[in-house]
């Protein structure tokens, strides 16, 4: 049981498979830059018990990343999603740090 993090292949048309979050793992993050030139910060979690998962966005912070590190802080989140076992996949589409393209993200709690 976990958070799946996956993202949309248009030219395969199919979903990969980026990351799974195990029940009491770390909070992963991604980053979306907005047309306007700001970033938003999402970060997302498997709860320690495996009751939910969570997406929030940063309502104030920072980040930044190299290859070996990835660096967030963050002054608040707020609640995008709370996904709970058989809840429809929750989908969120970012212009990421790694993609010249839009990349449209799936997150499921299983």
């Amino acid at each position: 049981m976990a958070l799946n993090v996956e993202a949309f292949h248009p030219e395969r048309n199919e979903w990969i498979k980026l990351s799974q979050l195990n029940p009491g793992d770390r909070p992963a993050s991604m980053s979306q830059n907005k047309p306007d030139g700001t970033r938003e910060v999402y970060l997302f979690e498997c709860a320690p018990d495996n009751s939910h998962s969570t997406v929030n966005r940063s309502t104030s912070g920072a980040d930044a990343s190299n290859p070996d590190i990835r660096i967030v802080v963050t002054e608040g989140l707020e609640l995008i999603k709370e996904l709970r076992r058989g809840d429809d996949p929750f989908v969120l589409t970012l212009l990421t740090d790694n993609s010249s393209q839009r990349r449209i993200m799936r997150f499921t709690h299983s």
